[in-house]
């Protein structure tokens, strides 16, 4: 059975891909987002490519690598641990589960919602409402509230968890351009994936110490005010349309 929804989904994935994707917005006859008919050739604007070490050298490229690296690894360790976060607050493995699939459902409409309010409102702002979204669910955590409030924080959370990654995309697609978005995109991987890693590890680590996920809640609360204070101050060349 698994075998058999690898490979619908794999070839599922490969028919959207071909038939959707399409590598450029000029391919649809639209402009990156932001920019203007003058900037393609901009030496400074989306059209210019970026190399490693002027990256390296590049204050936003820092910033918001660090900055969703630190939202997206507590959101993996909190993915990774609510099951048996539930199961030791005294839910059943069902109710438990609950948790991950309201999660999980609502994360797709954050994608869309965030994804739609990216072209309107600045996305710094939003990556800090995101951010503000997993400061509250955390705290809620730290409450061991019922199963009723856990479901409901975790439907309302998710929003925000899914929201993250497209702002991530967007906000790497504003500072850098299209032009290099794909090589870009994977090196600013190597900063975001390791934090990823580390709390997934770290959140284990403090159960299996203590007992406990507290001090694990609130380390990543400090990630989510961190992650916030780092994006805001990201300054992308490329400016929203709809301010």
């Amino acid at each position: 059975t698994l075998a058999a929804i690898g490979f619908a989904a794999a070839a599922g994935m490969l028919m959207l891909v071909l038939l959707l994707v399409r590598d450029r917005p000029e391919a649809v006859g639209l402009r990156a987002d932001g920019a203007g008919p003058e900037a393609a050739g901009s030496a400074d604007g989306p059209g210019r490519e970026w190399r490693l070490r002027e990256l390296l050298g590049n204050a936003d490229f820092w910033l918001i690598g660090l900055g969703a690296g630190l939202l997206f690894g507590a959101d993996q360790a909190l993915l990774a641990s609510i099951v048996p976060y539930g199961e030791d607050a005294g839910l059943s493995t069902p109710q438990a589960a609950l948790l991950v699939s309201c999660l999980t459902v609502s994360a797709i409409v954050g994608k869309l919602v965030i994804g739609a309010l990216a072209d309107r409102v600045d996305k710094r702002w939003l990556f800090v409402a995101v951010a503000a979204c997993h400061l509250l669910f955390l705290s809620v955590l730290l409450l061991s509230p019922g199963h009723i409030v856990l479901v409901v924080a975790c439907a309302t959370a998710g929003l925000a968890v899914g929201g993250a990654y497209p702002l991530w995309m967007t906000l790497l697609a504003d500072s850098f351009g299209p032009r290099s978005f794909g090589s870009v995109a994977g090196i600013m991987s190597l900063i975001v994936m390791p934090l990823s890693v580390f709390s997934v590890r770290y959140i284990g680590e403090v159960f299996d110490r203590t007992g406990s996920y507290d001090a694990a809640f609130w380390t990543f609360i400090g990630f989510a005010c961190v992650a916030a204070l780092l994006v805001i101050r990201v300054r992308p060349a490329a400016v929203p349309q709809h301010a």
